[in-house]
């Protein structure tokens, strides 16, 4: 993603209440109570640092954890989380700079989003989603937010959230919901108490990434790689206080079966198209497990951009043997797999899912967790499996079905 560096007086504009009587969730990354938290463990090796999310305190004896937040030092900081408030964070109506994309009528001056240098109403592809990696299935992950009770008028918060699976398990979906508490002292919030979900206008509340399915020359940008015709996304129900996931709509399981892990991703050949390695590289080509073969469906065209091969999830691209033979330019001009402007690598992307919801938080004097100035409320998020006899195959096909599931498809960036 490409970031925007701010200055620290720019960061920090419009940081404070977003109005007189409000409620309103504290503001940076102290707006995220991480008592149930081991903040910044890490880097890895590839510099990735996480903030476990536990059932209890960390250290307390049994904590157990589903999940984590991700950040590193290009795109985020630490704790990897933050809440802003208020209507001047850098907005700018229009924009000229290079390689973003302006979003100002769809953003909102209120959000929770990742700790990175953006800002709520600030262009796309600048790090605001927070990356929420599910690491098992089955338990919930739960975040805290402190609030500012003094005020009860309502406050509207855009989350920018990214579910990630890395469970080494097919998902079925999630269920996110509003509460009070951790673990199992959680209780879920009721109608009418100050705190509600909301949907984000017509926008699907689930989405994979638009790079990988996505309508073509729609957003600015070209159209998804595994379906440049539609979208892709778990169908919900939305109630007041919860989100639930059904059945995937688009052509994400027709490649993908369920939501799979991340490391089960396939290979892709990726062109560093703009020289910036803070920016997604686009996918050209895969590597499809069940025939080895490469198949391409994005082609470089004569003026040097990528352009759709094949758009219609239901028509396969030219597949070649080796990924050296991938014809990548409409005439015949060579390519080296040099490892910077093309390389090969996982397409990781398959195994992200958007979240896209405002929650409202108001009058929190009824709240349990209300100590007469602040209180607090949790976001819980529990990953659903794939039911066993869903996930695997009829007992009858035996050892070969289930060597099969080992040839499931995988993942890809856009």
């Amino acid at each position: 993603m490409r970031l925007i560096k701010l200055g620290a007086a720019a960061l920090t504009a419009g940081m404070g209440a977003s109005g007189a009587g409000a409620a309103t969730i504290v503001s940076g990354p102290e707006g995220w109570n991480v008592d149930n938290v081991a903040v910044g463990t890490g880097p890895d090796a590839e510099g990735t640092f996480f903030s476990v999310i536990y059932d209890r305190a960390p250290t307390a004896p049994g904590a157990e954890t589903y999940g984590r937040i991700t950040y590193d030092d290009e795109e985020a900081f630490s704790p990897g989380i933050k809440v802003m408030n208020g209507p001047d964070q850098g907005s700018f109506g229009t924009t000229t700079l290079p390689g973003v994309i302006e979003d100002s009528t769809s953003n909102a001056s209120n959000c929770i989003m990742a700790s990175s240098d953006s800002w709520c109403d600030g262009p796309r592809r600048t790090g605001k989603r927070w990356k929420q990696q599910i690491t098992r299935a089955g338990g919930a992950m739960d975040l805290v937010f402190d609030v500012d009770a003094t005020g009860t008028d309502e406050t509207e918060y855009r989350g920018f959230h990214r579910l990630v699976n890395v469970t080494g398990e097919q998902l079925a979906g999630f269920r996110l919901e509003l509460g009070f508490g951790v673990g199992s002292s959680f209780t879920a919030s009721t109608s009418g108490d100050g705190l509600r979900l909301a949907p984000r206008g017509a926008q699907n509340p689930t989405q994979f990434p638009f790079g990988l399915f996505g309508e073509e020359g729609s957003r600015g940008r070209i159209g998804g790689f595994f379906d440049a015709t539609a979208r892709a996304g778990f169908g919900t129900s939305f109630d007041e206080d919860s989100i639930t996931t059904g059945a995937i709509f688009g052509a994400y399981d027709d490649y993908f079966g369920s939501w799979i892990s991340q490391e089960d991703a396939p290979e892709g050949l990726l062109w560093d198209d703009d020289g910036d390695p803070t920016t997604d590289a686009l996918l050209m080509a895969y590597l499809v497990p069940e025939t080895g073969e490469w198949e391409q469906r994005r082609v470089i065209n004569s003026l040097g951009e990528a352009e759709t091969l094949v758009a219609d999830p239901d028509v396969r691209g030219p597949s070649f043997a080796s990924i050296e033979d991938v014809e990548l330019f409409f005439d015949d001009r060579a390519w080296t797999l040099d490892g910077v402007t093309f390389f090969q690598d996982l397409v990781e992307d398959v195994a992200n899912l958007n979240v896209n919801y405002f929650i409202y938080t108001g009058d929190a004097t009824q709240w349990s967790t209300f100590d007469g100035t602040m209180a607090d409320f949790t976001l819980r998020v529990t990953a659903q499996p794939v039911p066993v006899p869903a996930a695997l195959p009829l007992l009858g096909a035996g050892v070969a079905a289930l060597a099969g599931l080992g040839l499931r498809r995988r993942r890809a960036h856009g």
